[in-house]
């Protein structure tokens, strides 16, 4: 389609202006459309330059475009085999051991002298909890080893749907001493 003389924008009127905009966007998808039909027909022919092109047109997302952390625990983009990913989770855990033993709180999260001990949770609630609150309270004392209910202002907050308490499910019976496993499903913070 040639080029016409004034832009459909500045057209007057409407209807025309509408008819060009169309006009020229049904010509342009029919000349992609064309170069498409002419890659694929000359690809057909040469193996080679789809290869090519396909190695050049890589999309670019999140995990492409994601420069790479040392601190986070993952594998490095570079690394294409084990030897390589296994040497960098090497020099992870050993940089992680290094901050361990160089940590004063050490003693406190983990208990050298006896690791069976569970560690010490905190449990709070707000100023005025409502009934149901303290009985939720009662139930996370049960279910985390080594947890404390005091009442008081909490330092973090979560909100929970759809919560069931022990004496709410069909055929329950009093928790037993040990220590219960907890599955959290879409828990974020």
């Amino acid at each position: 389609m040639p080029p016409t003389r004034f832009a459909p924008s500045h057209i007057k009127n409407k209807i025309k202006g509408e008819q060009l905009t169309q006009k020229a966007k049904k010509a342009k998808a029919q000349a992609k459309l064309q170069k498409r039909l002419a890659q694929a027909k000359a690809e057909v022919n040469d193996p080679l330059s789809k290869k090519k092109r396909l190695a050049e047109n890589v999309p670019r997302t999140l995990d492409n475009m994601r420069e790479f952390d040392p601190p986070v625990m993952t594998a490095h983009p570079s690394s294409s085999n084990q030897a390589e990913g296994s040497t960098f989770a090497e020099a992870t855990q050993n940089e992680h051991n290094a901050d361990i033993s160089t940590d004063p709180f050490t003693s406190y999260f983990y208990s050298i002298n006896d690791p069976t001990l569970p560690p010490e949770v905190l449990i709070t609630t707000a100023f005025k909890a409502s009934k149901s609150t303290y009985e939720f309270c009662d139930e996370l004392v049960g279910v985390f080893p080594g947890a404390a209910f005091r009442r008081r202002k909490p330092t973090a907050y979560f909100k929970l749907t759809s919560v069931e308490l022990a004496r709410q499910i069909f055929g329950h019976i009093r928790a037993t001493a040990h220590c219960p496993e907890l599955i959290p499903n879409g828990f974020v913070t």
